[in-house]
């Protein structure tokens, strides 16, 4: 295993920031209904992430990732307040991303570049978050009532989609 050398400041605190904010939402909307037993969980997997982050980034943020995901989903199922279990969400996949990103800067020079690169992943993550809240605000009023179907067929349209506008953005890069 390749051990993941230390970033500039700026994407670490923001993962930490990332985090502290996932956790944060989804524990509060969680309490606010007084379901206390979700606390141990995202407990746990904070410091399931923490402890082996340095060695196994990829994995226990994809971790950190699929259960967060999964405690927002629920959380909406049981009627917890949808803003809290997005933000939580969106700042779960923020975590996971800066991870990954931090992940990859391992072979690169500690320079200009990957300042460079750094702020401009920034960026990329902060235009994403942002949008994402914005739609999530926007639609929320909005109630659609959809069959499974159709459903599973919007999921993987938007999935297609967005394949291949990443392999288009790679073949152009």
């Amino acid at each position: 295993m390749r051990r993941i050398n230390a970033l500039p400041s700026w994407s670490s605190n923001w993962l930490n920031i990332c985090l502290a904010i996932s956790v944060g939402c989804l524990g509060s909307g969680y309490m606010m209904r007084g379901y206390w037993m979700v606390i141990p969980v995202l407990l746990v997997m904070t410091i399931f992430w923490i402890t082996t982050r340095k060695k196994l980034a990829f994995w226990s943020a994809s971790g950190l990732l699929l259960i967060y995901v999964a405690l927002a989903a629920i959380g909406v199922m049981i009627n917890l307040p949808i803003s809290m279990m997005v933000l939580g969400c969106i700042s779960a996949l923020a975590c996971w991303d800066l991870t990954h990103f931090r992940q990859s800067m391992v072979d690169i020079p500690s320079n200009e570049s990957q300042v460079l690169l750094e702020r401009d992943r920034l960026q990329s993550v902060a235009a994403v978050v942002f949008t994402g809240l914005l739609l999530t605000s926007l639609s929320s009023p909005i109630s659609l009532q959809l069959s499974f179907i159709a459903t599973v067929f919007l999921v993987l349209l938007a999935v297609g989609c967005l394949t291949c506008g990443l392999l288009y953005s790679r073949n152009n890069h």
